[in-house]
């Protein structure tokens, strides 16, 4: 049985440096590039395919909080959010329980 994630703190967001992908869990993960370089992911399966959702990034001007990043990833991913993410640009709001005004 594979061991559950421990979860991060944001100390250890914050001081992350080295490269790799740290382990939240329930499939968020922070993805480390550089000291710069920070990005939320989560990643899940459908269809048995493994996928993975960005949800932003953790440093800069708009960076997403860990307990942003925990909220967006529970509430991904569903079959709406893929609908609404593809309807944003359509110009009827299809499939996303809004329209266009």
């Amino acid at each position: 049985m594979p061991q559950r994630a421990k979860g991060l703190t944001a100390a250890q967001v914050d001081k992350g440096t080295k490269p790799g992908r740290y382990g939240d869990g329930a499939g968020l993960y922070l993805l480390v590039r550089s000291r710069e370089s920070k990005f939320w992911v989560f990643r899940y399966t459908r269809s048995g395919k493994m996928r993975e959702m960005g949800l932003g990034p953790a440093v800069g001007r708009t960076a997403v909080s860990l307990v942003a990043a925990r909220a967006r990833a529970r509430g991904s991913p569903s079959h709406t959010t893929r609908r609404c993410r593809g309807a944003r640009s359509a110009r009827s709001g299809a499939g996303c329980g809004r329209t266009l005004e």
